[in-house]
């Protein structure tokens, strides 16, 4: 029995480490304002180390540049952890040996100097050639330069600032081009608006030339059989020459009469399919 109890207690205590590793694995976490990090909570990784860890992963350790950031980031810590934790953060201030405490720090990912701080009291102090910044469990989420590999802490990572980046010029050559295609389709529809209306106006002027050179060609007819019969009245010796040839000129002007008309009414037929095709073209 007692074995057994013993027994029970090893699975016990094993089973309650293998829960504190989980809890502890690198989890991805979201803050209030929608930013994503993947924090490892275990003490295992000096600073060179978490910044492999989160590189193997196409991330970079997480570089606090501004105070919106950093409030969102102490809010979700707080959250996860309840008080404050040793954290690698991706700050360095390339090996400088100077005591001052307004020495220039610099983005691990980038190499830009980050102008933004969040030091506890009489931080950072270089005391030991302390060159890579950690969030401080003693300070409140505040921050404390450390030593970059003597110190085994947890880590932060962040999507690497390239890959921000190139989604962010993703998105403006998308915006962007939305904006000239709406730009395009506004000139395209206010020219086919045009066009539309240019080949109506063309269509009915051409019905109308149509119309006008057929009741011409028509007047050109009647007025021609009235001269011929004024010709006659004035001189009487051509009657028997039209009444020689009259029949069959008359025939020949109603004949070109009707032709004129069918080629006028061709034409206008040929017009009008040419100009219904070219505005179905537009359409």
């Amino acid at each position: 029995m007692k074995s057994f109890n013993k027994y029970s207690v090893v699975i016990l205590i094993l089973s309650i480490a293998f829960q504190l590793q989980l809890s502890f694995a690198a989890t991805w976490y979201t803050t209030y304002d929608g930013s994503r990090y993947l924090i490892e909570g275990s003490a295992r990784y000096n600073w060179l180390q978490a910044m492999d860890e989160c590189s193997r992963r196409g991330l970079q350790l997480v570089v606090i540049d501004n105070a919106s950031k950093n409030t969102a980031l102490v809010a979700l810590l707080r959250s996860v952890f309840g008080s404050s934790r040793d954290l690698w953060i991706g700050h360095h201030d390339e090996f400088n040996t100077a005591k001052d405490k307004n020495r220039a720090w610099y983005s691990s990912s980038s190499g830009e100097r980050i102008f933004y701080s969040y030091w506890d009291n009489g931080e950072p102090n270089n005391k030991n050639g302390e060159h890579c910044t950690e969030i401080y469990r003693k300070a409140d989420f505040k921050w404390n330069d450390e030593d970059c590999d003597t110190h085994y802490f947890g880590y932060i990572c962040e999507e690497h600032h390239l890959s921000v980046k190139c989604r962010k010029d993703i998105e403006d050559i998308k915006q962007d081009a939305q904006q000239k295609y709406l730009e395009l389709a506004v000139a395209f529809n206010e020219t086919q608006h045009k066009i539309q209306q240019n080949l109506f106006v063309a269509r009915n002027e051409t019905d109308n030339l149509l119309e006008s050179w057929q009741r011409s060609s028509e007047d050109i007819f009647e007025n021609f059989k009235e001269s011929l019969k004024e010709i006659i009245r004035k001189q009487p010796y051509l009657e028997a020459v039209v009444a020689d040839i009259g029949t069959a000129v008359n025939q020949m002007a109603l004949e070109a009469k009707d032709e004129l008309a069918k080629l006028t009414a061709d034409i206008r037929q040929s017009i009008q399919v040419i100009q219904l095709n070219a505005e179905n073209s537009v359409n």
